[in-house]
């Protein structure tokens, strides 16, 4: 059985370097990294991510079902929430659960703006699911 596990992962290795080697591959990363979508945090542009990487994404599943909901504090919430907005941000200070924090802290805007940033990326995915239906 240990055999089959490291057959497997040496492939999966195998594959993962053929696609760091292709051009193509890599010219369609950075080409997805360029894209954003620009929100006004007062009166300050903020690029943010088209769509939800991946790692949100997982934390979002693992955490929706969770069955011990009533037992966690909202400082907790919060954490997490700052740590989600520094993935969906692309560029410093924005990146940072610092500055979410600290932005709560001196303006109280925190939890709107993270609403209206996720609205956005999740329209911006409903998009992109009408293209790829077309």
């Amino acid at each position: 059985m240990a055999e089959k596990k490291d057959l497997l992962s040496r492939l999966k290795d195998l594959e993962l370097k053929e696609l760091e080697g292709n051009e193509t591959v890599q010219k369609i990363l950075e080409n997805a990294k360029e894209r954003a979508l620009i929100f006004d945090l007062v009166g300050e542009p903020v690029r943010v991510v088209c769509a939800f990487p991946r790692e949100v994404r997982y934390f979002y599943e693992k955490n929706r079902n969770r069955s011990d909901k009533d037992k966690l504090k909202f400082e907790d919430v919060e954490h997490d929430a700052y740590d989600i907005m520094a993935k969906l941000c692309l560029d410093a200070p924005f990146n940072t659960p610092a500055f979410w924090e600290y932005f709560d802290t001196h303006t109280g805007m925190f939890w709107g703006t993270f609403n209206a940033i996720y609205q956005g990326i999740e329209k911006n995915e409903e998009k992109i699911g009408d293209f790829r239906k077309k």
